[in-house]
């Protein structure tokens, strides 16, 4: 979706027009997966069917779907390579990784004409690249990483804070029940 048909969606036009006569470095975006599977990444389930390919075929995969919401499916998957739960979330960031990806106008308007401060669910790049693009850089906080966040937050130059952790550190992935239930009770 352009920016054009987001404003035109539902009744969001008069939610843009106020939120260009407000300071707009007061807004910080949060961000979700939409915003990547605009970029060329999967969606989570996308995401979990691709790493579903390593253990179960095709009709073991679509029988357990049927039983499970994606927590659980993530939970068996995980099962299934007795309880590694490393070895899953490698398979993700290597997916990530290796995923081709494109800068939309979506994630340009994102990073420039908002606060310097991002919040994202995605595990991906996307952020740090658009950034990088204008010549700027943000510190990546993790929230599972002790210390990290609060003066991050309280920083000027702003920062992507990454709640459900990044590619480039495995141990930050929120992804299993369990890292739920450690990170958030």
């Amino acid at each position: 979706m352009t920016i054009e048909e987001l404003k035109r969606f539902e009744s969001n036009k008069s939610r843009f027009e106020e939120m260009y006569q407000c300071d707009r470095n007061d807004i910080v975006p949060f961000i979700g997966a939409g915003v990547s599977k605009g970029c060329g990444f999967y969606t989570w389930n996308e995401l979990i069917r691709r790493v579903a390919d390593n253990y179960l075929s095709e009709d073991e995969f679509e029988a357990l779907s049927a039983r499970f919401d994606n927590m659980e499916l993530v939970d068996e998957l995980i099962a299934l390579v007795n309880g590694n739960v490393t070895a899953v979330k490698k398979r993700i960031a290597d997916l990530i990784i290796n995923c081709e990806f494109h800068q939309t106008n979506v994630v340009k308007s994102l990073v420039s004409g908002f606060s310097k401060c991002l919040i994202t669910t995605n595990y991906d790049r996307v952020l740090e690249e658009a950034l990088a693009l204008q010549g700027e850089r943000a510190p990546v906080i993790l929230p599972v990483m002790a210390d990290q966040t609060a003066g991050a937050l309280q920083d000027k130059r702003g920062c992507i804070l990454k709640v459900h952790g990044t590619v480039e550190e495995l141990s930050s992935m929120i992804l299993a029940r369990e890292d739920y239930v450690k990170a958030y009770g």
